[in-house]
């Protein structure tokens, strides 16, 4: 009997090691996957640890070297890529020392291969007992994030000039060309400031939408049409042009029926007689659909502006409590707010709850400065839930209608905030939001739809950092990371793909990618020799599939064109030898809806001889793909309407040539016609100086003739004889 129970014993022994190895084993397959680099040191600061990523970038495996040595031993500078690295700044170094390193850059130039440029992150392992065991870092290339950044930032100065540029031209032309629309009448109006009668055209009733019947031509009733926020600021604008005898440009809104709302730019002149304002005069121009373009674009411009701190928060963060700060305070910034926080749980079942994580200005500290469990009262409790049912942005206080929760608000002073719940994966939820400390503040739509998007990536990122810190934790929570990742990750068998190909080579195949062009059905054999070991939730969710075994059995029709093309690719690389591969493709959903990925292919470390172990990622990029698109073609709009402006400022000036050259031709018909005036006032004068003389010959034949009548007569017939020279 006792002999039984000892050989059961030993049996039971057995399968816990053989498990505990089988998990070692994954667990090393896994972080030698890992894109990142993973650096390890023991207590003495020997190195113990390089994965397959470091070992990559260094050309080197681990050394028994001493810290001092490390860095010219591995080719280490800093980010400047010319100075070498002093062993006291090299993260590891600094880690094995306790110091928590973030996102500490540097620069590794190994022998025969390009820079790469670094972000590390580590701090030292202690045991349960807080003994030191050693040190580790976690090493991020963002080298093509560098580049990329560098370009971008080059692009945005060069659009930056150009626009610069040519608004400078439209300020120097702006006064010809409000002169030759005054000129032209367009949208033109007059006050005679002696009368008050105020006139204008056509355009500018179209404009303003007012009938001409109905309208009391005066300043005051054009007062009246004014936006009520613009009046008076139009009012002391024309006045004080009047009093500086100075013109004006600017722009206002109108306030139309039903609450429409209109802008326009106007431009004014006032004339004089002597000192006396006598005349003003100007043009309207309807600007409304420049001013909502501008202020969708400006909207639009904030939104992704603001969206790629936050990404960029997350991206480089590589701890949890890390990436919260680094997003709240982006938060912060963005939001201009007295207090961006991170509470948990947000759950009105709870006893307490607490803040992890808080930004704030310096006036305003919040419950993390105190450090406490704050007790979960009635208030709060129901914030909670009504944050849980809405699942969107809430904003509580004055203007809306939620209550504030009387205790908190009086004790931490907000006058009003707006928060979302999230539930990540792991845990119970939490609750983001904002506090207005100084003044009551109402957030509009805009902050809500930023606010929410920064929340949903906020919750993705948390979700991730729970997920990546519990595989820290633990081997065993290497699987979970495995099956709750957000990225998509499929184990795959590929010995059957790996004997077909070694026939290819014993037939004397050599170039496979010329085999696979003359044998495209050599593609479709491979992909039914591979074989899925398992795939975690994130590629049920990428492809829609409410299980596993539905995701296998239309695994066919989440192919595309591009799929079988990076397929394709994978076993070239196979063939070659290659064990890593990245590269962008698309994939489908089994309702066929089409998803941006980036695939990431690597042979697990001890199967590269029968490719019997593969992990294959798929990270989706469809959103990114989505902004980078609409980052395009807001460039090409606005490039677009820097050549109709340049356009539209060739045509103006044109007319203006135009209107110039008949002002001249105008002034030369002028000079005509003062030259014809001399000559007429030069023959009446000569015509005068004759009649005069006629007059005299006259009396003198009067004196001569005696009789009466025959003077009469022939008065008369001499009268007669000289209007018809006259004519």
């Amino acid at each position: 009997m006792a002999l039984g129970h000892d050989q059961s014993v030993i049996a039971a022994l057995k399968q816990a090691q053989q498990a505990l190895t089988g998990e070692k084993e994954f667990s090393r397959c896994l972080l030698e996957s890992m894109a990142d680099g993973v650096v390890a040191c023991d207590s003495n600061g020997i190195l113990t640890l390089f994965n397959r990523s470091a070992r990559e970038w260094h050309g080197l495996d681990a050394l028994g070297l001493p810290p001092d040595e490390w860095a010219q031993h591995y080719d280490l500078f800093r980010m400047d890529g010319i100075t070498p690295l002093p062993a006291e700044e090299i993260p590891l170094a600094r880690a094995i020392k306790g110091e928590v390193v973030r996102d500490a850059g540097m620069a590794i130039k190994a022998k025969g291969q390009p820079i790469r440029f670094i972000l590390a992150n580590g701090s030292v392992i202690l045991d349960e007992a807080g003994h030191k065991l050693g040190a580790v870092v976690i090493m991020r290339d963002v080298t093509e994030f560098r580049r990329l950044e560098q370009e971008l930032r080059k692009s945005n100065e060069e659009l930056e000039k150009r626009v610069e540029k040519r608004t400078e031209e439209l300020r120097k032309t702006a006064g010809d060309l409000n002169e030759a629309q005054r000129i032209a009448h367009i949208g033109s109006w007059e006050l005679d400031l002696l009368t008050n009668q105020l006139f204008w055209s056509d355009e500018i009733y179209r404009i303003f939408e007012i009938d001409p019947e109905e309208f009391g031509a005066s300043y005051e009733a054009f007062l009246q049409t004014i936006h009520p926020d613009d009046r008076e600021y139009v009012n002391a604008a024309y006045t004080d042009s009047v009093r500086t005898r100075t013109s004006y440009s600017i722009d206002h809104r109108l306030l139309l029926a039903g609450g429409r709302i209109k802008y326009v730019h106007e431009h004014c002149e006032t004339f004089y007689d002597n000192d006396k304002p006598i005349r003003s005069a100007g043009t309207v121009q309807d600007i409304t659909g420049q001013k909502l373009a501008e202020e969708e674009r400006s909207l639009n411009l904030r939104y992704f502006e603001s969206m790629d701190k936050v990404n960029r928060a997350i991206q480089a963060a590589t701890d949890l409590e890390g990436m919260l700060g680094d997003v709240l305070d982006a938060v912060l910034q963005v939001f201009d707010c007295d207090r961006a926080f991170l509470l948990y749980p947000c759950d009105p079942g709870a006893p307490s709850w607490s803040v992890p994580v808080e930004r704030c200005k310096p006036e305003y500290p919040g419950v993390l400065e105190l450090g406490i469990e704050v007790p979960t009262g009635s208030d709060v409790a129901q914030t909670f839930r009504i944050l849980l049912e809405a699942d969107i942005p809430v904003q509580f206080g004055p203007g809306t209608q939620h209550p504030l929760p009387a205790d908190t608000s009086e004790r931490f002073g907000f006058k009003n905030f707006m928060s979302i719940a999230f539930r990540p994966k792991i845990g119970s939820p939490w609750q983001f939001g904002l506090h207005q400390c100084s003044r009551v503040r109402n957030w509009t739509a805009e902050e809500e739809r930023l606010f929410r998007e920064i929340a949903r990536r906020l919750a993705d990122g948390l979700n991730t950092m729970l997920i990546y810190r519990d595989l820290q934790k633990s081997e065993q929570r290497y699987r979970l990371v495995f099956r709750n990742s957000p990225v998509s990750i499929w184990e795959e068998d590929f010995s059957g793909v790996k004997a077909l190909l070694d026939s290819l080579k014993q037939e004397g195949v050599t170039d496979i990618e010329a085999h696979f062009q003359r044998h495209p059905e050599v593609i479709r054999q491979c992909a039914q020799l591979v074989k899925v070991v398992d795939v975690n939730e994130a590629a049920l969710v990428l492809h829609g599939a409410a299980s596993r075994e539905a995701l296998l059995a239309g695994l066919i029709d989440t192919f595309t064109e591009e799929s079988f093309d990076t397929f394709r690719a994978e076993l070239a690389c196979l063939w070659n030898g290659t064990n890593v591969m990245i590269r962008d493709a698309a994939v489908r959903t089994l309702t066929g809806e089409r998803r941006d990925v980036t695939v990431y292919l690597a042979v697990c470390p001890g199967y590269e001889n029968s490719l019997g172990k593969i992990f294959v990622s798929l990270i989706d990029i469809t959103e990114r793909k989505r902004v980078e698109e609409e980052l395009r073609l807001q460039t090409v709009e606005l490039e677009e309407e820097v050549a109709e402006r340049q356009m539209t400022q060739e045509n103006l000036q044109e007319k203006a040539l135009l209107l110039e050259e008949e002002i001249e031709k105008r002034q030369k018909t002028q000079e005509e016609l003062e030259q014809l005036n001399k000559t007429l006032e030069q023959r009446v004068k000569e015509r005068t100086i004759e009649l005069e003389e006629k007059n005299m010959e006259l009396h003198k034949m009067n004196r001569i003739f005696v009789g009466r009548e025959l003077r009469m007569v022939e008065l008369k017939e001499r009268i007669r004889e000289l209007e018809g020279k006259k004519k």
